[in-house]
């Protein structure tokens, strides 16, 4: 379920001030990355400040990485028919509007972002950290329905998704927001959580970003093979595998395809309890026929997620959306953890599109898609 206006979106986080003293002893030396620059400055080379590079200057000399338009003249072109992908370098302060193309992802546009006064990855409410990990855009909501802190507009992350919750991490609204503030993007670190770029950014962005679908991939340092996820040998074949032993019908195999000690589903129910819940089902049900269309792998050190377009069919139930599968890799085994689902498949609703119906509404009236 999508809430488009009701969302309770709070200024990255509490909104309140945050007390930093009690994440460091005063009687200790800090380690590389370990002290927010937003309280010294500059330490162990984290710079938390930003200087436009010169016009003309090729993308890949500066953050490592071409793109393939990188003053945004042919984004609707580049994108049509596309899958489009957002990413963030947090090595680099850089936003990428992307496209899976085929067997890669190839970065198109990108965008000075800041984001967590402290390095690392997220690990509980108010901590200051931005996450790390595959997530998608749920929520959307614009100014004055939001803080002003937020900018023109916010637009929502999946955070804590289901690894982050079987990890036991907290926090919520973690967002892909813009800023009114004069200067604040010209530092690298200044949310508390959040992603922060120019209000025209977070405009431009939104026209590619589909509500339950569209995903947005954080790394602490992105690297080209991240970029290239059908290098990752055994994906598609333990993909294919496990469809079929669905449609077979073949329970044992099937449970194969799961991690006997970490897997919770959606539900809460974990590996015993789904193993029995889908015996009954495969009782139930004469036949079980379900197509996995536009599949569509995220590589991420922590974890991969497989996205496609779900068509499940049996003699007495229909359902169609897009399935997010959450697997992990342990000594060379891929075994999936956990799963989301949203009903949202063939016809997302785009975020322009749902702002320009927005117009028409009261600020607090509710849309579920």
């Amino acid at each position: 379920m999508i809430c488009l206006h009701a969302l309770e979106l709070r200024a990255e986080g509490k909104g309140s001030p945050f007390d930093l003293s009690a994440y460091f002893d005063p009687t200790r030396t800090y380690p590389a990355g370990d002290i927010s620059p937003e309280l010294s400055g500059k330490i162990h080379g984290r710079k938390n400040s930003y200087q436009v590079p010169e016009e003309g200057v090729d993308p890949k000399s500066l953050w490592g990485f071409s793109e393939l338009d990188p003053k945004g003249e042919k984004l609707e072109a580049l994108l049509a028919g596309h899958f489009a992908v957002v990413i963030f370098n947090k090595s680099a302060n850089r936003l990428y509007l992307a496209r899976y193309n085929g067997e890669k992802i190839e970065l198109l546009k990108s965008y000075h972002a800041l984001y967590g006064k402290l390095p690392g990855d997220k690990h509980i409410e108010g901590d200051l950290r931005t996450p790390e990990g595959v997530y998608y855009f749920n929520s959307f909501a614009k100014y004055p329905q939001i803080s002003k802190k937020l900018g023109e507009m916010a637009i929502g992350l999946n955070y804590p998704n289901p690894i982050d919750k079987l990890d036991g991490k907290t926090g919520y609204d973690i967002l892909l927001h813009a800023t009114f503030e004069d200067g604040r993007l010209q530092r690298n670190f200044d949310s508390e959580g959040c992603v922060v770029t120019q209000n025209k950014n977070v405009e431009e962005i939104s026209h590619f970003v589909q509500l339950g679908v569209t995903p947005m991939l954080i790394y602490g340092a992105l690297k080209p093979e991240h970029l290239e996820p059908q290098k990752f040998e055994g994906l598609p074949s333990f993909f294919n595998k496990w469809v079929a032993a669905w449609n077979d019908k073949n329970l044992e195999s099937y449970m194969e395809s799961y991690s006997q000690n970490r897997f919770v589903a959606p539900d809460g129910k974990k590996w015993s309890d789904w193993k029995t819940y889908k015996g009954f089902l495969n009782r139930r049900y004469k036949w079980i026929n379900v197509k996995a269309r536009d599949v569509r792998y995220f590589i991420h050190p922590k974890y991969t997620m497989v996205l496609f377009k779900q068509d499940y069919r049996s003699d007495k139930y229909h359902s169609v959306g897009t399935k997010f599968l959450y697997v992990e890799n342990k000594n060379g085994k891929y075994q999936i953890v956990s799963e989301d689902f949203s009903r949202v498949v063939d016809s997302p609703v785009l975020v322009k599109q749902a702002i320009s119906e927005n117009v028409k509404r009261k600020p607090s009236e509710e849309s579920r898609l």
